[in-house]
């Protein structure tokens, strides 16, 4: 697991340390740091794979599009970017630099960075060393923007795909859905008390808690390397297409399928699980990503959601989670002269937090024990 996050210079942040539990939950305030610090992540990943020089970073790419070096090195730092990860009992680090900086007065912010310093060769990492570096690049991620009305849906075109990519739109669900259908889940994915074994029935039942009767069926189309999506409301329901139904079922549907097909250890990135949710869906959700964080994906999400974060906690309160493997970070905006905005409130066993930060959620803290009803 990655255990920590450190960030220096990057955007809005002259230095932050994010710690990271087998569940982590990023709230508070729009244009806050929440998304900068995931960027971060994302970032390493997208330059761990990809196949230009290793000796610059870019900026640019399937899964991080941030613009130029001017963009991304905080103003009135030295320059330099640098991130520390954490993890597998190994630490990794990078620093990088405006790549273009050298060739005139003045830097021309190109769409790349120049690394100054990075890990040595895999050859010559440690096996610690390795799992951390495998972790970062073979992070999945899915973004607030899906492909979910369409009709048609297209295979990946890697020829070595990332496990349990389903694209950062959600674009590869149906296709990933096709190849696994009738594989084997393991029995900690499993929805509780669910005796289903296969892939196409775990997605049905975890679609089904979150939307009550709800079930999917995808299938190649002949001749094509595109698949079709199909839902329905119910057993005698006729199937339509994600067009036809609502928008949360082809919303979530991506999702289910990469927890689903992420193997231990590997890291799914989550931007806003909540969209287009009816509130104790929302609930669920925050209960189910706690599950699958707790069967050994690590599991990173935005929200804005105070039912996903009661579902979390309620988790918790369950002993479906431990206290320990689930962070929260509320941003408030990094201010210069005032840190990096971030408060860590601490989860106690029984769900409840240790203190509730100004501004944290305009209500009350919620009852616990009334969620257990949803």
């Amino acid at each position: 697991m990655i255990k920590l996050l450190s960030i220096r210079d990057f955007k809005c942040f002259e230095r932050a340390d994010v710690n990271l539990g087998s569940l982590t939950l990023l709230t508070g305030f729009n244009a806050a740091g929440k998304s900068t610090v995931l960027q971060s992540l994302l970032l390493l990943s997208q330059g761990l794979r990809s196949s230009l020089s290793k000796q610059h970073l870019p900026l640019n790419g399937a899964l991080v599009r941030l613009g130029t070096a001017g963009d991304v090195i905080r103003r009135g730092s030295d320059g330099e970017i640098a991130f520390h990860v954490s993890g597998f009992d190994a630490d990794l680090e990078w620093s990088f630099s405006d790549a273009d900086r050298d060739l005139l007065d003045e830097p021309i912010h190109g769409e790349r960075l120049k690394i100054v310093n990075s890990p040595p060769e895999s050859s010559s990492l440690k096996d610690d060393q390795k799992f951390l570096q495998e972790a970062v690049r073979d992070l999945v991620f899915l973004g607030a923007t899906r492909h979910g009305r369409q009709d048609v849906f297209p295979s990946s075109d890697d020829a070595d795909p990332v496990n349990a990519d389903v694209g950062s739109e959600g674009q590869f669900a149906p296709w990933l859905y096709v190849r696994n259908a009738d594989s084997p889940v393991e029995e900690e994915k499993r929805f509780p008390n669910d005796e289903s074994v296969t892939f196409r029935a775990q997605v049905d039942a975890w679609l089904g808690y979150l939307f009550p009767g709800a079930s999917a069926n995808a299938a190649s189309i002949s001749g094509t390397s595109y698949s079709r999506l199909e839902f329905r409301l119910g057993r005698s329901s006729a199937w339509s297409r994600p067009a036809n139904i609502g928008y949360g079922l082809s919303y979530a549907f991506p999702l289910v399928v990469a927890l689903l097909s992420a193997h231990k250890g590997q890291v799914v990135v989550i931007d806003s699980p909540e969209a287009h949710l009816h509130p104790r869906a929302q609930s669920r959700m925050g209960e189910m990503l706690a599950q699958f964080a707790n069967a050994g994906v690590q599991v990173l999400v935005e929200t804005h959601s105070d039912h996903v974060l009661s579902g979390a906690r309620l988790a918790v309160q369950k002993k479906a989670l431990e206290a320990e493997d689930l962070a929260l970070h509320f941003f408030s905006g990094a201010q210069e002269g005032h840190g990096n905005g971030i408060v860590s409130p601490t989860i106690h066993s029984d769900g409840r937090l240790s203190d509730w930060p100004e501004g944290f959620f305009d209500q009350a803290e919620i009852d616990l024990m009334a969620l257990a009803s949803h």
